[in-house]
């Protein structure tokens, strides 16, 4: 079995099992922990789609957004390792334009434990001084290394969020180009 076959399987099967991940991979991650995630990808993203190639990782589309994967195998086909980042999808472009559009900054577009570690008064300080810079946004772009370009008046940033299954923002980082 490929990489690229042993990801998809993950997508394509009624359930995962045990036997896909080496026991390295399970004493670290245990199939419960396994499921759940890739459960929240899904709920994220929509129903898996199509998966390719894209240099050392594979991008997997869905319904609702894509995420890249990054996986070894073992000499038995299981997986070794397994990380999935750079998610992007419609939601998370909406959100991202919401927040630098608006001028009260809800409290329920973010988790609380994101809030807990950011204020929300810090993210507003944040939003407003990108605005104060650079001016009103004009237009965003998905980026192919997960992350956003974003178009303001008077200049640009690379801006990454990252959403819960809920839509609500667990992590949001900008920084200017």
């Amino acid at each position: 079995m490929t990489t690229l076959e042993a990801i998809e399987r993950l997508f394509t099967q009624p359930a995962i099992e045990p036997a896909w991940f080496s026991a390295t991979f399970l004493a670290a991650v245990p199939i419960e922990k396994a499921a759940s995630i890739l459960s929240d990808l899904v709920g994220t993203l929509g129903a898996y789609q199509a998966i390719a190639p894209n240099g050392t990782s594979f991008a997997l589309t869905f319904a609702r957004g894509s995420v890249q994967a990054e996986a070894t195998l073992d000499e038995t086909g299981a997986f070794a390792t397994l990380t999935f980042n750079r998610m992007q999808s419609k939601m998370a472009e909406e959100r991202l334009t919401a927040l630098l559009q608006t001028s009260h900054v809800p409290t329920a577009w973010f988790n609380d434990l994101f809030l807990a570690a950011v204020p929300i008064d810090r993210i507003i300080a944040m939003l407003e001084g990108i605005k104060a810079q650079s001016g009103a946004f004009r237009n965003i772009f998905p980026a192919g290394d997960g992350t956003y370009d974003v178009v303001l008046a008077n200049g640009r940033y690379s801006a990454r969020i990252y959403l819960g299954r809920d839509a609500k923002i667990l992590g949001l980082i900008f920084n200017p180009r």
